[in-house]
């Protein structure tokens, strides 16, 4: 009896030790999968949530917007620049259109101008009285101002006598 309770005896300790180990074991494994899960928790607190998903979505949707509102004044600025061009091409052709025109004023009022002197200087010539330089002064300002009277312009000075064209 008492060899039969020892051997119980013999046997719970040994049972004992076993469940002892599992449960240091078990404790170990415990410990190794709390340590894991507070890892995954802070990784997963990192992580966006569903209220930044939405606020990425809200951004791309506005980014697409803009990109298109872009286009738009790209497009437009392109035909501004293009409308900005051919106005341009317009002001050098009517510039030149311009120059040409008063280029061919100025000539024809110049030979007009000669024709008047030379027959002034011939009608003279004739009568024998050369002009004097204040008269030529006078008729080159008459025939610019279209043959109107010199002394009605204020603003018109008379030529000096060293002036190229008063000698013509």
């Amino acid at each position: 009896k008492r060899f039969n309770l020892i051997k119980t005896i013999h046997r719970l300790q040994k049972e004992l030790i076993q469940i002892t180990d599992t449960v240091h074991a078990k404790e170990e494994e415990i410990k190794s999968k709390e340590a894991i899960y507070i890892k995954l928790k802070t990784q997963l607190a990192r992580r966006p949530g569903p209220q930044v998903k939405d606020q990425l979505l809200f951004y791309q949707q506005k980014l697409k917007e803009k990109k298109a509102q872009l286009n738009i004044l790209q497009n437009d600025l392109e035909s501004q620049r293009q409308s900005v061009k051919e106005l341009q091409d317009n002001i050098d052709k009517y510039t030149t259109e311009f120059e040409a025109v008063n280029e061919t004023w100025i000539n024809e009022r110049l030979a007009i101008h000669k024709a008047k002197l030379r027959d002034e200087a011939l009608r003279q010539k004739q009568e024998n009285l050369l002009p004097t330089p204040s008269a030529q002064a006078k008729m080159i300002a008459s025939s610019l101002l279209g043959g109107e009277n010199v002394e009605e312009h204020n603003h018109v000075q008379l030529l000096p006598s060293s002036f190229p064209l008063a000698s013509i």
